[in-house]
């Protein structure tokens, strides 16, 4: 053997404290082994003068004491056993808090050898967490408060992990009473432990899980009459969902009755019903109005055990409400709604559909669509199969008679969709079914109107055409027959001036100048007549146009033609737009040559061209600080040969801003003007 094993084997003197073996010699302030005889009797001698006597009591005495001895012997061996070999850890422990003997048990609990434990102190192998409480008991126990403890606690192992185990302590005092021992039993419980600690983890989970899920929850116990009957019940638990559903604080209605909680429960049968489930009733499920709160509930009820029961429940309230709104905007449509199922059958029609049918709704129901519609059915069924595997057909048209009609001919729109699941096969058939006879009836109308139109059309554009052709040669004529009379009036007026003025007197003269100015006014009448006759028949040709550039040109053209006038003139950058660039370029001239001309009067006039944002879009403008003009007459400002100021103080024909009302209105335009007199003018206009 190895010397662990011999020291191991060997008879180990006892620690103070551990109680003595049978046959060692006795330790100081260790207990009396138990059967041994006091110590006086063992040291007696013998009387005198007995020795026979005295001697065979003397063998009889050392028999019946060796066989007392071989019975401790025996009873030792027996407690050894017992102590060694117990299923629970066994220690002795000083009342200085240092471990005494202890068993094997105890010692590979914790991972030790027994003589590595044995003089260790408490605190060593006690959980830090748990050597407060431990010392506390221990003190408690020593100053007799208390004759011993049972605690659970942590021991720490060898290999720094700790253990779960029970103690139970108690303290042996000696014959004086004085602490001697404390003996401890201990029992793994880490099993025990590990178990409880899953239950309250699971505990916690299904708590965390019943107070947070979004489903209602609630626990009842019935409370029956002295038949037996249900007649109300007590909550004994709900969830935070049912007070989000019910308005009823679970920490306010937990103990109470159904009947103090909710007035009027009584006549909604559900005591009833759930007294049912909870007497050994199959569990229910049910959607209900529930009165007392105006609210829909889709329940599940269920009894946990005999006598009582459980309902898991939503609020469905704005489904169901909401449900009901689609259902008679279902009915009260004024066209043909209506579902099939897989089978081809009707489950739901609105009164529409069945007027277009001739078939009363619950006539519809439940049937198959060829047995309801014989006439037409078959024709349609291919065109659902279609719609069975996911296709939507739109706006199918079918025609034919009806019952009530049977030789007039109606035509009728469909449009047949498939309905699915989320993510699933296709479950239904939804149609839309509209009687389109009348629109028929009037696309028929329409067609024939538009024949005549049509005629009428043609009728006018020969009719146009006749009167541009007319319009060309009034044209025409105007600008060489009447030019050349106004020619010679003038020519001929010029030549007495010239060749006669000295004949004449001053009043002839005057004459002969009216008669000129009048034919010149003429001349100039007949060209402003022209254009705008010009600006009416012109093809317009689009394109990006440079407004700016424009307006510039036409301003350096007046500085040349007067350039006497002191005229400041102001022309925005980038002012393009899409139009006719010879068209857009007469309208700019005409609106700036009426600007010089009505600020011929300021020594010093201003004239602005730029543009303003509208809703529209961009406005552009034209705006002096002439002579203006009386808002009054506005209107007469874009009519030809209107003029709002006499040809003395301002010459012109009146069909110059005529022109412009044309050229922007060919564009898609609007033209206006704002003014005061005295105060200026703005001609705005737009191009679309």
């Amino acid at each position: 053997m190895d010397a662990e094993s011999q020291e191991n084997d060997s008879p180990r003197p006892p620690v103070a404290g551990s109680p003595p073996v049978p046959g060692s010699p006795p330790v100081p302030g260790s207990p009396p082994v138990p059967g041994s005889p006091p110590a006086a009797a063992r040291r007696r001698d013998p009387p005198r003068g007995r020795g026979f006597f005295w001697s065979r009591r003397r063998s009889r005495g050392f028999q019946r004491l060796y066989e007392a001895e071989r019975e401790l012997r025996a009873g030792e061996q027996r407690f050894k056993a017992a102590f060694e070999h117990a299923p629970m850890g066994i220690a002795f422990m000083q009342p200085d808090r240092t471990v005494g003997h202890v068993n094997a048990t105890f010692a590979n609990l914790l991972g030790y050898t027994v003589l590595e434990l044995e003089g260790m102190t408490i605190a060593e192998i006690t959980h830090p967490d748990d050597r407060a409480e431990t010392a506390r008991l221990v003190k408690a126990t020593l100053a007799g408060e208390i004759d011993g403890f049972k605690v659970d606690k942590r021991y720490l192992r060898k290999d720094g992990s700790d253990v779960w185990t029970t103690v139970s302590v108690t303290l042996v005092r000696d014959e004086q009473g004085r602490p001697a021992t404390f003996l401890a039993t201990i029992s793994d419980i880490s099993a025990r432990r590990a178990a409880e600690e899953a239950l309250r983890a699971g505990e916690a989970r299904f708590r965390g899980l019943f107070e947070t899920a979004l489903i209602g929850f609630s626990l009842h116990e019935v409370v029956r009459d002295a038949s037996g009957a249900p007649v109300d019940y007590v909550f004994l638990e709900a969830n935070q969902a049912f007070g989000e559903y019910t308005g009823l604080a679970p920490a306010e209605i937990v103990g109470r009755r159904v009947t103090e909680v909710i007035p009027g429960v009584e006549a909604s049968g559900l005591i009833e019903l759930y007294g049912r489930v909870a007497l050994g009733g199959e569990p229910q499920r049910l959607e209900t109005y529930f009165e007392p709160l105006d609210r829909y509930y889709d329940i599940q009820v269920f009894s946990p055990r005999p006598g009582q029961f459980a309902t898991a429940f939503l609020d469905v309230t704005e489904r169901v409400r909401a449900q009901r709104t689609l259902e008679a905007f279902f009915d009260s449509q004024s066209v043909g709604l209506g579902i099939l199922d897989r089978e081809l059958r009707y489950v739901r029609v609105n009164e529409t559909l069945a007027d277009i049918n001739e078939v009363a709704v619950a006539d519809h129901l439940g049937r198959a669509f060829r047995e309801v519609l014989p006439d037409r059915g078959a024709s349609i069924v291919p065109v659902l199969e279609r719609a069975l595997q996911g296709e939507v057909v739109d706006s199918l048209e079918v025609s034919g008679g009806t019952s009530a009609e049977p030789g007039v001919e109606h035509h009728w729109l469909a449009s047949y969709f498939p309905v699915a699941g989320e993510g699933g096969p296709v479950e239904a058939i939804g149609l839309v079914a509209i009687d389109i006879s009348g629109r028929r009836a009037a696309e028929r109308e329409l067609a024939e109107m538009n024949q005549g139109l049509e005629r009428r059309v043609l009728e006018r554009t020969i009719e146009l055409e006749a009167a541009n052709q007319e319009l060309e040669a009034f044209s025409y004529s105007v600008s060489h027959d009447l030019r050349a009379p106004l020619r010679a009036l003038d020519g001929f007026s010029l030549a007495l001036l010239q060749d006669y003025g000295e004949h004449l007197d001053d009043t002839g003269k005057d004459y002969l100048a009216r008669v000129r100015a009048a034919a010149q006014r003429m001349g100039q009448l007949i060209d402003d007549m022209l254009m705008l006759s010009r600006v009416t028949r012109r093809e317009m040709v689009r394109e990006q146009v440079d407004l700016s550039a424009l307006a510039r040109a036409v301003l350096a053209d007046l500085r040349e033609a007067q350039p006497q006038r002191a005229v400041e003139a102001d022309v925005a950058d980038d002012l393009v737009a899409s139009g006719d660039p010879a068209l857009l370029r007469i309208v700019l001239q005409n609106l700036l040559m009426n600007a010089w001309k009505f600020t011929s009067r300021r020594p010093e006039a201003h004239i602005a061209v730029g543009e303003v944002r509208r809703d529209a879009g961009a406005a552009y403008f034209v705006r002096d600080d002439g002579a203006g003009f009386d808002a009054t007459y506005v209107d007469k400002l874009f009519t030809p040969f209107q003029r709002l100021h006499a040809a003395e103080e301002f010459p012109g024909t009146g069909v110059g801003l005529a022109t412009v009302a044309r050229i922007v209105r060919r564009h898609g335009g609007s033209v206006w003007a704002e003014g005061a007199v005295d105060c200026g003018a703005t001609f705005y206009f737009t191009l679309h």
